[in-house]
């Protein structure tokens, strides 16, 4: 499954791209893209607190085993980034 995202780790500048959910993984592509084993991810949650938007809109809060946080907000539509989380904690789980 792929969506069109907007994303950023770590705080650092505003990528466009999309999220892949992969067998073992989820890759944001993008320049640079980043691949994080869905063994890597300590939490994930969506975040609706304005200071945490991207592009104005909620988002995907993903952290990592490591440290990092990756925050992810959905091109796509109202409903989206539930749906996104939805097969994020599916795939966490199984």
């Amino acid at each position: 499954m792929s969506y069109a995202i907007v994303w950023s780790e770590n705080g650092e500048a505003v990528r466009a791209g999309r999220l892949e959910l992969a067998g073992g993984s989820l890759r944001l592509c993008g320049s640079p893209g980043r691949e994080l084993a869905y063994a890597d991810v300590a939490a994930a949650r969506i975040d609706r607190h304005p200071a945490l938007r991207l592009a104005g809109r909620p988002t995907l809060l993903i952290e990592s085993r490591a440290g990092d946080s990756f925050r992810v907000a959905s091109l796509e539509g109202a409903g989206t980034l539930n749906e996104l989380a939805e097969r994020l904690q599916s795939a966490l789980v199984t």
